[in-house]
């Protein structure tokens, strides 16, 4: 009899879901799943580093906690859709706030030195 165990699974910040299967299989689908991500999110976000956004993390729950998880959803198609569009949302929320990071009104000091330069050079 195979030894089925049940994991709880997330990706970044996304829902947990649970994954029951053999050690093994588990592997398996977790790393099919982790490269449809990175297909999916590299397609839409090619600058952005995807490591952290579609490693799983991975937590086995023990036969006496199972319980507690019940209300879980199952990590099947659906659900890698559903984390699909919860990174999506993640990523693009953080480039965002990456570029109001920058602080627009000085975030091309070189280009503007260049043109001060410029002009310092044709006054002289």
């Amino acid at each position: 009899m195979e030894n089925i165990r049940t994991y709880l699974v997330s990706f970044s910040n996304s829902r947990s879901y649970l994954l029951k299967d053999t050690q093994e299989d588990a592997s398996r689908r977790l790393a099919a799943i982790e490269n449809s991500l990175r297909e999916f999110l590299a397609a839409k976000f090619p600058e952005n580093d995807l490591k952290d956004y579609i490693t799983p993390q991975v937590e086995e729950v023990t036969p006496d906690k199972a319980g507690e998880y019940d209300d879980y959803a199952d990590l099947d198609a659906s659900a890698v859709d559903s984390i699909k569009k919860e990174l999506e949302v993640e990523i693009m929320n953080f480039n965002d706030n990456r570029k109001m990071d920058l602080d627009a009104p000085f975030a091309d000091v070189d280009a503007q030195a260049a043109d001060v330069t410029e002009s310092l050079a044709n006054v002289l």
